[in-house]
């Protein structure tokens, strides 16, 4: 499950962990959620910072992102600026993407309305290994 902040300017770090603990746990989600914090950037930006359950701070969330993007666009919840390209994800179907910067970096989300499916663009790297 995921749960979303929407904040004026992107959450501090004391912040994300300080109100992501405590909304993870929180009873309106009974095995625990996800905890996305969402601000709006210039040049159509979203801004997302994740408390993974279980985990803590992550550098990223594809299922967040891509759950804040369909959030977004539903709530009408976009950087002013980038309402044009929301609305060819959502209605035309056009293949544009709304983009999110994570700690880890860049995502494009697209997704062209109700029953598609939300497709999701952007780099991979190993961020840890082990046996």
């Amino acid at each position: 499950p995921h749960g979303t902040v929407f904040t004026e300017a992107p959450v501090a770090d004391d912040d994300l962990r300080k109100f992501g603990r405590a909304l993870e746990v929180n009873a309106i989600f009974p095995e625990k959620a996800n905890i996305h914090f969402v601000s709006l950037l210039e040049q159509g930006r979203i801004r997302l910072r994740t408390w993974e359950r279980g985990s803590g701070v992550t550098k990223a969330c594809g299922s967040g992102a891509c759950a804040v993007g369909v959030s977004c666009a539903l709530l009408q919840r976009l950087p002013e600026d980038s309402l044009t390209t929301a609305e060819k994800v959502i209605r035309a179907g056009t293949g544009d993407f709304i983009q999110m910067v994570v700690d880890g970096g860049e995502l494009g989300i697209g997704w062209k309305g109700d029953g598609a499916s939300v497709f999701m663009e952007g780099p991979a790297a190993v961020a840890f290994s082990g046996e």
